[in-house]
C-alpha cells in the first residue's frame, strides 16, 4: 500500500530502527501521500453495502441454503 515504512518485529526491535522508521513516516513526502489517499478511499466506501453485496452473492448459492437450513 506504500502508506508507512517495512514493517519491524518486535522480536528483533531496536530502538535506533523504531526511531528511524518514526522518522521515516513524519518526513516521508510519499508515504504521507499514500496514507492521505488510503484514508479519502476508505471514508468514501460504503462498507456496509459491500458487505450486504457480498452476504447476498453467497446466500444466493444452494449450497449454502443447505448448510443454513440443516
Amino acid at each position: 500500500m506504500g502508506v508507512g515504512p517495512q514493517p519491524l518485529y518486535i522480536r528483533d526491535l531496536k530502538v535506533d530502527e523504531l526511531a528511524a522508521a518514526i522518522q521515516t513516516m513524519v518526513s516521508d513526502r510519499t508515504l504521507q501521500a499514500h496514507a492521505r489517499q488510503l484514508g479519502h478511499n476508505l471514508q468514501t466506501e460504503d462498507g456496509i453495502a459491500q458487505a450486504i453485496d457480498v452476504i447476498h452473492h453467497y446466500a444466493d448459492k444452494p449450497s449454502l441454503h443447505l448448510a443454513i437450513t440443516r
